[in-house]
């Protein structure tokens, strides 16, 4: 099908923002949402009946795969709109990436995928407004945008659905991504076997999601002012590794809280009606290298470099180039201008680092930061099933964790605990209320 039936004209792709891509794995969860989404089914095929774009039913594999399409787009779409997504998200209408075979893509993602949306633009039905990608030379194009339709709005002004009323369902959860070819690269998945290892990890990951949806969260929006509705219904972690293998990154990625400035979970987020403390490992990276040394940490901040005093972020932001960059290095980091003594060479810098943490300064420049984040992903996902199988609720951002008032102490005992068994050093936990 070459029409674009419910696309938008060219004029209006100007200054559209960037928003966010298509989930094809949210799922309705409840009655209501059901009925709304096979209502929206019915409707798709009996336009197909009058239009005559069918000739005969589909088989019933190509049915399931058909309502699990429209299923999808729906749920979406529907969410795009509760969450008040103005710019809609993007997809692909590419038949060579839909019909690539992958274990990160959804059934809804196939090479039926681009007609069907034509459909549900169509008029009459009107559930999808379409932008169409474009390719231009020497420049980035852009994807295809879908935006809800007036139809699916007037459905909504009927139903109105909520958050609650979805689910992200079956998207898989451990990741991994190819080495960066360049600073704009994010990295691209990449297909492996599965294992004993990797089911392992998957199953671990689902068990902390499993435990977190039947969290008793809240966010006090009448505290914090929020550019938009929060979903607190997102809680699915994905266990992100890099550079194609498993000992690389690592951590998780998702939940709603992440993306919150600090401030605002401390003040607006409470977990079983508690204020929420932040727990934190302070200076994990050096305290993770001298422990692969077996070496004994050097007492104080790790950060205080003799000769600069008062320059601690920025030595900071240098002390993680070091570990994360090939080959020495020659330059200070971006960013530091204000931050790093602007007399002083970053080969004096360098030199000074390296001087006062000896110990381990030959790690500096062999990228052994993959790996130390690597082990801080180990570190966080044990701290996390020893607390769950304690039933404590505990938010994970990175190397923090957040967690109910009362139960800080107990979370702090298991997060010293886990370090020291892994790593083979004393940790440094700060917390944040």
């Amino acid at each position: 099908m070459n029409d674009m039936t419910g696309a938008v004209d060219a004029a209006e792709l100007v200054d559209i923002p960037l928003d966010r891509f298509f989930n094809p794995w949210r799922v309705p969860i409840t009655t209501s949402a059901r009925e709304f989404v096979a209502a929206i089914v019915r409707d798709v095929e009996a336009h197909e009946r009058d239009q005559k774009l069918r000739l005969r039913r589909r088989r019933p594999a190509d049915q399931e795969t058909f309502e699990a399409t429209v299923s999808a787009v729906v749920c979406d779409l529907v969410h795009a709109v509760i969450s008040e997504a103005e710019a809609g998200f993007v997809v692909s209408r590419s038949f060579q990436e839909l019909g690539r075979r992958s274990r990160y893509r959804a059934p809804a993602l196939n090479k039926t995928f681009p007609g069907l949306l034509d459909v549900l633009g169509a008029p009459g039905l009107g559930i999808v407004r379409q932008d169409l990608g474009f390719q231009r030379f020497q420049k980035p194009g852009q994807r295809t945008r879908l935006l809800p339709g007036a139809g699916l709005l007037q459905r909504l002004g009927r139903v109105p659905l909520q958050f609650e009323d979805f689910h992200e369902d079956r998207a898989e959860v451990l990741i991994l991504k190819a080495e960066k070819q360049g600073h704009w690269d994010t990295g691209k998945l990449v297909e492996y076997p599965e294992t004993a290892d990797t089911s392992k990890l998957r199953a671990e990951v689902r068990r902390i999601n499993t435990f977190l949806r039947g969290a008793d969260l809240n966010f006090d929006e009448g505290i914090v002012e929020l550019t938009r509705p929060l979903d607190l219904t997102n809680r699915q972690l994905k266990r992100i590794f890099n550079n194609g293998r498993f000992n690389s990154g690592g951590r998780l990625f998702g939940g709603f809280w992440q993306p919150l400035p600090k401030k605002h979970r401390l003040a607006a987020l409470t977990i079983g009606d508690e204020a929420v403390v932040e727990l934190d490992y302070g200076q994990m990276a050096l305290r993770t290298l001298y422990g692969l040394e077996g070496k004994p940490v050097p007492h104080g901040d790790l950060y205080a470099i003799p000769g600069l005093e008062g320059w601690r972020d920025g030595t900071k932001t240098l002390v993680n180039a070091l570990l994360f960059s090939e080959g020495k290095r020659t330059k200070k980091p971006q960013g530091t201008k204000t931050t790093l003594p602007p007399k002083a060479s970053a080969g004096d810098l360098i030199r000074r680092i390296s001087e006062f943490h000896a110990p381990v300064a030959h790690h500096f420049g062999t990228e052994v930061g993959h790996h130390l984040q690597f082990i801080e992903s180990e570190v966080m996902m044990g701290v996390l099933l020893q607390l769950m199988d304690e039933s404590i609720v505990t938010l994970p951002i990175h190397d923090a964790v957040l967690a109910p008032w009362s139960k800080r102490d107990r979370v702090k005992e298991v997060m010293m605990t886990v370090f020291e068994k892994r790593v083979g050093v004393g940790a440094m936990v700060t917390l944040a209320e």
